[in-house]
């Protein structure tokens, strides 16, 4: 067992949407990479060190979590001891520690989702960050992260069907600011799954800015994830898109890159 450092409390980061397929995974992944390549300065010594992730997947299917797997390995526990009263045993694997979600997520009640806070509360002297992927429902994997979340950000892909849930995310994130989790930070909604050439998604991001540019992340800077092959190609070896050894991977990881930036500069990362 790690011995407990005396530090600054963990910045918790939950990616989150009630539809799946619009890059929610994508960017957790991603987000989780970028958060281990930063270092920070030690409580104890006063040094600098690598930094400590920890990423959760609340996810029933374990696919998008795969690619840090073959990185980091498992976790000793996996996501549900999250939804437990019960203290397990915490260990820092490295510059990441997965804990995977799997089928037995879908078994997890409502009562059940009020332990996540105190959980997230135990592990945080351990971590500088925790990236949480939940799952397209609204359901406790979804609702009890946000409980426990510093920032959310919401992927959306710029589809009719999509779009649709808009509102009943932001009233989701919204309530839950209200009701439970004053401090909880909305970075916005982020167009991921872009095709450049659509006019009906340009249509679509258009209708976004103007119904709720309040809610778009960092809209002035117009960011968003496209299209890309080389996305699930990185993914598929590994390794975070800016690392994927391929010139057709260069303006994938441009737009990548400049998504991190943002998220660290509204987290004040």
């Amino acid at each position: 067992m790690t011995t407990m450092p005396k530090k600054r409390r963990m910045i918790v980061f939950v990616v989150s949407n009630q539809k799946g397929g619009v890059g929610k995974t994508t960017t957790a992944v991603h987000k989780t990479f970028d958060f281990a390549r930063k270092t920070v300065i030690d409580y104890d010594t006063g040094e600098e060190r690598d930094a400590r992730v920890a990423c959760i997947s609340s996810e029933i299917q374990r696919n998008g979590i795969k690619t840090l797997e073959k990185n980091f390995g498992l976790a000793n526990v996996n996501a549900s001891v999250f939804y437990s009263p019960d203290e397990f045993e915490i260990v820092v694997n490295g510059p990441v520690t997965v804990y995977a979600g799997g089928p037995f997520m879908a078994d997890i009640d409502r009562n059940q989702g009020r332990h996540f806070k105190d959980q997230i509360d135990r592990i945080s002297p351990y971590f500088d960050y925790c990236v949480i992927d939940t799952p397209p429902s609204a359901g406790v994997l979804q609702v009890a992260p946000l409980t426990a979340a510093d920032y959310v950000l919401c992927p959306l892909e710029l589809e009719d069907f999509s779009m649709e849930g808009v509102v009943d995310m932001l009233k989701t994130i919204l309530g839950i600011k209200q009701r439970y989790n004053p401090g909880l930070n909305f970075l916005g909604i982020l167009p991921c799954r872009v095709l450049n050439t659509s006019l009906r998604q340009k249509k679509a991001l258009e209708s976004l800015l103007t119904r709720y540019p309040q809610y778009v992340f960092a809209a002035a800077d117009a960011p968003k994830m496209s299209v890309r092959q080389a996305i699930p190609e990185a993914l598929s070896e590994g390794v975070p898109v800016w690392d994927l050894k391929k010139s057709s991977a260069r303006e994938a990881a441009d737009e990548m890159l400049h998504i991190m930036a943002l998220l660290d500069q509204k987290m004040g990362v």
